[in-house]
């Protein structure tokens, strides 16, 4: 794999399109987060029309986010790692865990 990473990590300060994304909310401290890294960089690759992020859980409950949509997943995250799927600005789907069957039927969702 190449260095350029094609995951966004997203800081609390920051103002994101929701447009056409997938939201990852994970810590640094979790297996499944690291292992699943990869697969979702892949994801991020192949599906260059979308935006993939990355949000660390404990900085985010430390610091709340500018965008209200973000704090309310943060909050909500019961899972680590959690996927969020945002098409035209509004939550379509979730999972719980990393599954490739389900992200790419998830991934097209957000690009019909």
């Amino acid at each position: 794999m190449s260095d350029k990473t094609h995951v966004k990590k997203l800081k609390p300060y920051q103002q994101v399109s929701l447009d056409h994304a997938v939201v990852k909310i994970g810590a640094k401290w979790c297996k499944a987060c690291r292992e699943s890294a990869d697969s979702y960089e892949k994801m991020a690759k192949k599906y260059g029309n979308i935006d993939f992020y990355d949000i660390d859980a404990d900085r985010f409950d430390k610091e709340k986010s500018e965008m209200k949509d973000i704090n309310k997943i943060v909050k909500q995250t019961k899972a680590m790692p959690t996927f969020y799927f945002f098409r035209k600005g509004k939550l379509i789907h979730s999972v719980e865990g990393y599954s490739t069957s389900k992200f790419k039927m998830y991934l097209a969702a957000i690009e019909a």
